[in-house]
């Protein structure tokens, strides 16, 4: 232990000066020279994650998740008892068609932090496309209790439910979402309506 803190304390650090920069670059859309900052700091730094975590989101964010993906798995193993650099790799893995190791990030970073109402979203969405619908349905119920106003949790489940032939089931939740997501009342009046529909319940 003594060795590891060690360690850790003689990890060199970019200056502060350089990482501002950095974020100024990224921040006003400059992303060319944030790249090249970044992997400059990278190279003269590569125990310290600032750069590693922003390249990799600023890659994703402009639709390069094949080549985000290097920095945000090096950023997971550099801190890996931070759940954002596992619930970010998640997203990354599950836009690239990598369910398993999607699941397995989201998961890691629940651990890590189970009250974060997004990555059980995003494991739901996961878990889904994975054809687990109890899975995802209990996903699903845990961001909504987390976070009761979770407009497109409760959408998905809804559909979920549907596509599952759980008529009432999806209903049901289309009727707590009135009564806690008041602003998208609206919205969720509509779903009921199409929903019955769709099912031949209309009158």
């Amino acid at each position: 232990l003594l060795h590891q803190t060690k360690t850790r304390a003689s990890i060199k650090k970019p200056s502060q000066e350089h990482l501002s920069s950095l974020l100024e670059h990224y921040q006003n859309g400059r992303f060319s020279s944030a790249e090249t900052l970044a992997k400059t700091l990278i190279c003269d730094f590569p125990q310290h994650t600032s750069a590693w975590e922003l390249l990799g989101a600023m890659l994703n964010q402009i639709g390069r998740e094949h080549d985000s993906l290097v920095y945000l798995q090096k950023y997971a193993q550099l801190a890996p008892r931070n759940p954002e650099a596992h619930s970010n790799l998640g997203l990354t893995y599950a836009s690239l068609g990598n369910l398993d190791a999607a699941k397995a990030s989201f998961m890691r970073s629940i651990f890590l932090k189970s009250d974060d109402p997004e990555t059980h979203y995003n494991l739901g969405n996961t878990l889904q496309r994975m054809k687990k619908t109890d899975e995802a349905v209990a996903s699903y119920i845990e961001a909504i209790r987390l976070k009761p106003d979770f407009a497109n949790a409760y959408i998905n489940l809804c559909v979920l439910f549907e596509k599952n032939n759980k008529i009432e089931e999806a209903l049901s939740v289309l009727k707590k979402a009135q009564g806690r997501v008041t602003h998208k009342k609206q919205d969720f009046l509509l779903s009921e309506a199409l929903i019955l529909f769709r099912n031949g319940d209309f009158d």
